[in-house]
């Protein structure tokens, strides 16, 4: 769908409101949980943020289509990897 935008706006922009905007408020929300229990920066840049977290994920699946999509474990470590950025305080190790 994403390769389609530039050929078809109004059906990316349907697939926009319909899809991908609804998963990206629920990481919104879940990001901006985090501000407000302290666990993640006060000055986090939320907007910014949801796209640090979701667009490796769609880069991966139109890129690792041909062999297989990311599995857990891959979400599990772009997470940490981006939390690092995100936290408020130093992550101790193995958390």
């Amino acid at each position: 769908m994403l390769s389609h935008a530039g050929r078809s706006p109004e059906l990316f922009t349907l697939y926009f409101n319909q899809v991908l905007r609804p998963r990206r408020e629920r990481v919104a929300a879940v990001l901006r949980a985090g501000v407000e229990s302290g666990e993640l920066r006060a000055d986090l840049d939320v907007a910014l943020a949801v796209t640090v977290v979701t667009a490796p994920m769609l880069y991966l699946n139109m890129v690792q289509a041909a062999n297989g999509r990311p599995g857990p474990e891959t979400s599990v470590a772009l997470v940490d990897l981006i939390l690092a950025g995100f936290s408020a305080a130093p992550r101790a190790s193995g958390s």
